[in-house]
């Protein structure tokens, strides 16, 4: 449907190359017989300009998850005490059930 653009291919997979994809290399080796030096030479602002996009991005992608994994932190510590505890203190533990039953209870 779309006329084919050797340059956008270029440039794409020249970015995926760099992120170390082989297939990607290899397809950017083969492209580049079909482009002058001057259409290399047009790609190179491109290719600067779609990677530092792509690295804000990342970024920005990163540090919701980073507000994430402390919200969730946050919430785990508050969580954490084990329930009675009261003040950062456990309650004290209840009467053990040997000592109201009578040895003979126990044994039947």
């Amino acid at each position: 449907i779309l006329p084919q653009d050797d340059l956008s291919a270029y440039k794409w997979a020249f970015i995926s190359a760099l992120n170390g994809n082989k297939e990607a290399e290899n397809f950017t080796l083969s492209l580049e017989q079909f482009l002058s030096t001057a259409d290399l030479e047009a790609t190179g602002p491109a290719i600067n300009s779609a990677r530092t996009q792509i690295q804000a991005n990342m970024q920005k992608k990163l540090d919701e998850l980073n507000k994430q994994i402390a919200a969730k932190e946050e919430e785990l510590a508050k969580d954490d005490k084990p329930e009675g505890a009261k003040n950062g203190r456990l309650a004290p533990l209840p009467t053990p059930m040997t000592s109201i039953f009578s040895e003979q209870d126990r044994f039947q």
